[in-house]
């Protein structure tokens, strides 16, 4: 029970973590700028739009992992990993306060960096959890969760070209 409520909380989260920032690329682009002109490397931000909708992407197929239990190994790894670096990232934004808004959910939710890191903290939690026990858990492998999971990671794509190519 408690593996399944934090799978879902996993999931529901970073799916839409994904989905928020997927529907605007760009702004997501110009969080991602903030954080490389207050790091010193201002010089990338011609680039920001690579990581944005690389990050953007791998959140929304790590929530659609969690949530279908396809590939779900990867999806917990994955989830951990992000939820590891920016609990770090956003307790050092905390402290600084040198990005204003974090841009975890884009422009849908704003967060203080102390929110942020709090949020971050509560999420790490469930992750720890599941990280610790993934190779006990079962995968789905049928064909219908494998078009399930292809069929809305290609909404999620299209979603993602249409708003990129509107802006």
């Amino acid at each position: 029970m408690i593996t399944t409520v934090c799978r879902v909380i996993l999931g529901v989260t970073f799916l839409f973590s994904g989905f928020t920032k997927c529907i605007d690329p760009q702004g997501f682009a110009y969080s991602l700028n903030e954080y490389l002109y207050a790091f010193g490397l201002g010089s990338l931000t011609n680039l920001s739009i690579i990581p944005a909708v690389i990050i953007t992407l791998l959140e929304f197929s790590t929530g659609l992992s969690l949530l279908l239990k396809y590939q779900l190994k990867k999806g917990i790894n994955i989830a951990f990993l992000f939820m590891f670096i920016f609990t770090g990232l956003t307790f050092v934004l905390a402290i600084t306060n040198i990005v204003e808004d974090c841009g975890c959910f884009g422009s849908t939710i704003k967060l203080s960096n102390w929110e942020t890191f709090a949020k971050n903290a509560i999420l790490l939690i469930p992750a720890i959890h599941l990280f610790r026990i993934r190779k006990r858990l079962p995968e789905i492998k049928s064909v219908r969760v494998t078009i399930k999971f292809i069929l809305l990671l290609l909404i999620g794509y299209g979603v993602l070209g249409y708003s990129y190519a509107t802006q």
